[in-house]
């Protein structure tokens, strides 16, 4: 079959068709809280590699809007009931 594509350097076509797309969400890492230190895109992860906790760049432009996601702390309430 000519002109079909073959892929290359052990590469399959999956791989090698994938590009990034500028202006999309990337997957980061790093030590430490992102939060007024890493730059992302709405929508971006973060990983810390020393606390293993995964961050989500949820809103604005720069280096600002990063939340960490999964559990968030809980608030026990005591109560003196029997």
């Amino acid at each position: 079959m000519s002109g079909g594509y073959k892929p290359a350097n052990g590469l399959s076509t999956f791989e090698k068709t994938l590009t990034p797309i500028k202006g999309a969400p990337t997957i980061l890492y790093g030590h430490g809280n992102p939060e007024g230190v890493v730059a992302g895109l709405p929508g971006g992860m973060y990983y810390d590699i020393d606390s293993l906790d995964a961050w989500i760049k949820l809103a604005g432009y720069g280096m600002i809007g990063w939340q960490r996601a999964g559990l968030q702390p809980v608030v026990h309430v005591m109560t003196d009931t029997p």
